[in-house]
């Protein structure tokens, strides 16, 4: 046993400077003096310290234990086996890094090579989940070292396809990874769960085709027999967002997920939303999981969680949050090494930088998104880019140009075809080639989208068809249908109830009495400039002033005077959240945000967080 150590003991290190004595704590002088103490220190003096500490922690094992294996030389089962339960419960809490760290101790001590390989692919597994690519890559090398078992060769196929989405991990894609889950269905049910959502993920981030989508489908149908499992309503929105959207929307909404989920099935469930069409659902599963991912520090999953509040907050016209979720997605992404989902988020700010009417930034952002997609064949990063082009275009008033970046994306033999991105695309294509003189061009993919429709409720999709009926009709049924549109509950679309007034405007100033139009032009016009969307507001002022009257200019708003972080910090502060609060949302010190806070203010022309919150509050 160790024996006692007084004050007499202690005199020459404190009389150095090394330590204080403080009541009865011990307190080094300095926070490097711990580590530089420790380094100096023998081999077996080391360990003789920590096992002194060991003998004493009796009622706070997961310490004991971490001076236990910091005490051992050699391997120890019983150690490696202790680290294990400990990595355990930290991952319960949220401490996903520690559970890395114990579990990489584990592998070290272990006396079997296949517990040491499976505590090393267990630490990979949740290093993944961090946003850490190159520990993953790491600790799946040291296993690799030794004989590995069937499931654990699986399990490492699935863990270094994760990196770049499996585009370039897994030779031939979804039906390899279909094919393994399966295999491994019965010898490890959860481990060919989460194989099968790569599978699924695959037919998001490339084309497997039909076939191989079918048998995703019929895989995890046999898989999982529970309706409201998570995991089904994902993989079942991933790989057929058409024919199983109405059913995924109907579950999802009906589901309650257990107290203290970890985030990572509301992750699921935003991104299935989202490509079923359920925007404003995928919004709500992306607010409800952030939090436990954040304080877990899940970064990895947190990128996805954000990215699909983003897009889906894009997608309805909701731009403030859109910029702030695009500017965190986006740096997360890069800080974790998701080089797919980085583009993927890079290819959304140029998406939004031209409904804002930001050209030179759209073009360079889709340029750059495009850099890193077309290499890898990456559909959603390309399909966005060309959203993001044909914007641009379109918002300039180039309706040729417009209408080709657009046609792209129903052109399932072009690489920026995506089965459920382009459902969100129709409207804007209309809108170009009615402009363009190519009404007839389009004809065909409108009734492709018409028979769409019937599987599935998209409301993105409906409202596009409900105006774009209108749009492609002769003159003499055009406007009951444009009447129709607008009757409608559009509040969940703001910016298709503002395309729909301009249309209809547009289309009432060609053929009657200017004064017709004005109301919904006027309307419009106020539509589109709270909600940011520049060009298109001023082209209902243009419009205006044809019908005869004068419109008043634009006045510039938050996000015009705001980068999109500081646009973030502001939304948060405008909400109620501390500097310390914000800080630890964004992975800031509350130093960094009180001076971003202090160069925002004068900016906005305010001087408190009330103020603030008045000019904010409209916006965001």
């Amino acid at each position: 046993m160790p024996s006692a150590v007084g004050a007499a003991e202690l005199e020459p290190a404190v009389r150095a400077c090394l330590v204080e004595v403080v009541d009865i704590e011990l307190r080094f002088g300095h926070p490097l003096m711990r580590s530089a103490i420790q380094q100096a220190m023998a081999a077996d003096a080391r360990h003789a310290a920590h096992a002194a500490l060991a003998s004493v922690l009796d009622g706070q094992p997961d310490r004991q234990v971490r001076h236990r294996a910091a005490a051992t030389g050699t391997p120890d089962e019983s150690v490696a086996a202790a680290l294990q339960d400990a990595a355990r419960r930290a991952a319960r809490c949220g401490g996903i890094a520690a559970a890395v760290t114990a579990l990489e101790q584990a592998a070290a001590l272990s006396e079997d090579a296949g517990r040491r390989a499976e505590r090393l692919l267990l630490a990979a597994d949740f290093a993944a989940e961090l946003g850490r690519p190159e520990t993953v890559t790491r600790l799946l090398d040291r296993a690799l070292t030794g004989p590995l078992s069937r499931q654990q060769h699986a399990r490492m196929v699935w863990l270094r396809g994760g990196a770049d989405e499996g585009l370039h991990s897994h030779s031939s894609g979804a039906p390899s990874l279909t094919t393994l889950a399966e295999e491994m269905a019965t010898e490890d049910p959860v481990l060919a769960l989460r194989i099968l959502w790569s599978a699924a993920q695959l037919c998001f981030w490339s084309d497997p085709g039909p076939e191989a989508r079918r048998e995703v489908l019929a895989a995890v149908e046999r898989m999982v027999a529970d309706e409201l499992d998570p995991w089904r309503l994902a993989i079942c929105a991933y790989a057929a967002p058409i024919e199983r959207g109405a059913y995924v929307l109907d579950r999802a909404r009906n589901l309650v997920l257990p107290e203290g989920d970890d985030g990572r099935a509301y992750r699921m469930l935003s991104t299935a939303a989202l490509l079923a069409g359920g925007f404003g659902l995928a919004r709500a599963f992306s607010e409800a999981g952030g939090a436990g991912l954040r304080a877990q520090g899940r970064l990895g999953l947190l990128t996805r969680t954000v990215g699909a509040d983003a897009w889906s907050a894009l997608v309805v016209g909701d731009l403030g949050a859109a910029i702030a979720a695009t500017e965190e997605s986006r740096r997360l992404a890069r800080e974790t090494g998701q080089t797919m989902m980085y583009a993927l988020m890079t290819a959304t700010a140029a998406k939004l930088a031209a409904l804002r009417g930001e050209e030179d930034d759209a073009l360079l952002l889709a340029e750059a998104a495009e850099e890193i997609g077309l290499p890898a064949g990456a559909r959603p990063v390309l399909a966005t880019a060309a959203m993001a082009r044909g914007l641009a275009a379109l918002g300039q008033g180039r309706f040729e140009e417009a209408y080709g970046h657009f046609r792209r994306l129903h052109d399932p033999a072009d690489p920026a075809f995506q089965v459920a991105l382009r459902l969100t695309t129709l409207g804007d294509l209309v809108d170009a080639a009615k402009h363009c003189g190519r009404k007839e061009a389009v004809l065909p993919v409108v009734a492709e989208l018409e028979a769409v429709a019937e599987l599935t409720p998209a409301p993105v999709l409906h409202a596009d068809l409900r105006l774009v009926r209108a749009q492609i009709a002769p003159d003499d049924d055009a406007e009951p249908l444009f009447e129709a549109a607008l009757s409608t509950d559009l509040s969940a679309l703001p910016l298709i109830r503002a395309r729909t007034h301009l249309a209809f405007g547009e289309w009432l100033r060609r053929r009657r009495p200017s004064v017709e139009s004005r109301d919904h032009l006027r309307t419009a016009r106020d539509m589109f400039d709270a909600l940011g969307a520049i060009p298109w507001g001023d082209r209902a002022r243009r419009e205006l002033r044809a019908a005869g009257e004068t419109s008043r200019g634009r006045a510039p708003d938050v996000r015009d005077l705001l980068t999109a972080h500081e646009l973030q910090i502001v939304q948060l502060a405008a909400d109620g959240l501390t500097n310390r609060e914000i800080g630890e949302r964004l992975y800031l010190s509350h130093r960094t945000v009180s001076s971003h806070l202090h160069r925002i203010f004068p900016k906005l022309g305010v001087v408190s967080r009330n103020e603030l919150r008045g000019v904010v509050g409209a916006l965001c």
